[in-house]
């Protein structure tokens, strides 16, 4: 990964334009920089980039109602969604109230 110290800012670009093709930066490292790595060294360095911070992945919010308003019917939607190459998931609680 020596090999790659000082390109780290140009990866990052090129990891989100092309949207996480790590076989597409190898190429544009050779084409353009003149520099010859293996994809699992390509791979090594934008692991990072990869993962989403674990803080904005799980926030929990807790809500207590008072006895008798209890909520009468509850529905939860999972959904999923990529953001410059990362995985995002989403949970949305809807809550109709007695």
């Amino acid at each position: 990964m020596r090999q790659l110290g000082d390109q780290e800012e140009w990866l990052k670009e090129r990891f989100f334009r092309h949207r996480g093709n790590v076989e597409v930066v190898r190429q544009n490292l050779l084409r353009e920089r003149s520099i010859d790595v293996g994809l699992r060294t390509v791979e090594r360095v934008v692991a990072p980039l990869r993962r989403p911070p674990t803080a904005e992945v799980k926030p929990t919010v807790r809500f207590e109602a008072p006895p008798g308003h209890q909520a009468a019917g509850c529905t939860v939607t999972r959904m999923a969604s990529r953001a410059h190459g990362s995985l995002v998931a989403m949970q949305l609680l809807s809550i109709s109230a007695t």
